[in-house]
């Protein structure tokens, strides 16, 4: 009997000892994961390590080639500039070798014609100026000269004393007479007309 309680006696300690250990040993293996999640320099590590490597992403892939376009553009819009400036300037090198165009004039003088339904007791006396500014206008009214003194003589006849009468009549005449000019010559080489007589008889 007395040996039966030692034994049991024995056995208790020893299981309350293996109870134990093995309760302290989950218990620092609780202690040391606590340890790891609750280590308040982790995040500053991780913090330390990741910022550099962000800011080198960034700039490489986003702000370099960012930066590049922007001074790709500044640099070409100088040059396009430079050849607006320049067209503009051999515009006007070619404008001034153009220079003002130069006037050319032809007169004729003393034009007469009898006027429309006056038993030709009336006539109208013309004299005026053509000008243009074609290089071959001299020679055109030269070798035109009867065709536009005809045409001229033909407007006279269709006119009668009340056209004359009409305000603006001269300048009436004289649209007339471009239009007139203008059909018979196939081109408009006469531009103006100023009249140096205009008598009515």
């Amino acid at each position: 009997m007395a040996e039966e309680t030692q034994i049991e006696e024995v056995k208790e300690p020893g299981e309350g000892s293996a109870k134990g250990d093995g309760d302290g040993t989950a218990t620092n293996v609780a202690d040391k994961r606590g340890g790891m999640i609750g280590n308040p320099w982790l995040p500053v590590i991780v913090v330390i390590i990741a910022l550099p490597l962000l800011s080198f992403v960034v700039s490489e892939f986003v702000l370099i080639p960012r930066v590049k376009k922007a001074v790709n553009a500044v640099n070409k819009e100088p040059a396009v500039a430079e050849g607006k400036t320049n067209e503009k300037t051999e515009q006007g090198k070619e404008g001034e070798k153009k220079g003002p165009k130069v006037a050319y004039s032809y007169a004729f003088n003393n034009i007469v014609g009898n006027l429309n339904g006056s038993l030709q007791s009336r006539y109208l006396k013309i004299s005026f100026t053509a000008e243009g500014t074609s290089p071959k206008f001299t020679s055109v009214m030269e070798n035109s000269h009867v065709k536009i003194v005809d045409s001229t003589l033909g407007l006279i006849s269709s006119l009668t004393v009340e056209d004359l009468e009409k305000p603006g009549f001269k300048n009436i005449l004289r649209n007339e007479m471009l239009t007139l000019f203008e059909t018979a010559l196939g081109e408009k080489i006469i531009e103006q007309i100023y009249f140096s007589e205009f008598v009515v008889q």
